[in-house]
């Protein structure tokens, strides 16, 4: 259970959620009961708790009001930039010089850079660069100013995902 909890991505405590009510749920559909053992270093993580305990309501509830309390979204707007080079000091280089060229601004945050879950795919180094901000930001235009005032050498490859799911 842990490598899908403490993932970078925004979405795994919910996806993780999902994912063992769909296994509980499919083990006692036969005539014999099946048996559900979920491995994990945590057994103290709440997600336990509420999948054992709460309904799929309840369970939205509580992460809706986390999310809200966190700012995160629907409460606010996030971009993941992943950026890649075949040399692991060059992407990490560039993903910080990334976040250096946008404005400061106390309507936006980073976090990382940090390796990416699959840190070395096809010979590329991956790291993440994550935006939060708020609802009235213009991402677009942000981004796209941005971008092309930054010089990217050809070695590096960037990603950019808005809202990502």
């Amino acid at each position: 259970a842990d490598a899908s909890l403490y993932s970078s991505e925004l979405r795994a405590l919910e996806k993780t959620y999902q994912m063992m009510t769909q296994v509980i749920g499919r083990a006692g559909r036969r005539e014999i009961q099946g048996k559900v053992i979920i491995q994990t270093y945590n057994t103290e993580n709440l997600l336990f708790e509420k999948i054992l305990k709460s309904s799929k309501k309840e369970f939205y509830d509580f992460e809706i009001k986390n999310r809200q309390t966190l700012e995160l979204p629907p409460f606010s707007r996030f971009v993941k930039f992943e950026v890649s080079s075949f040399l692991e000091s060059e992407a990490k280089s560039f993903a910080k010089e990334l976040i250096k060229n946008f404005p400061v601004d106390n309507k936006i945050e980073f976090y990382g850079p940090a390796p990416a879950a699959l840190q070395r795919l096809k010979n590329r180094h991956h790291f993440l660069v994550n935006l939060k901000a708020q609802k009235k930001v213009n991402l677009q235009k942000l981004i796209l100013d941005v971008m092309k005032n930054l010089n990217i050498p050809k070695s590096i490859r960037v990603r950019i995902d808005v809202d990502p799911t």
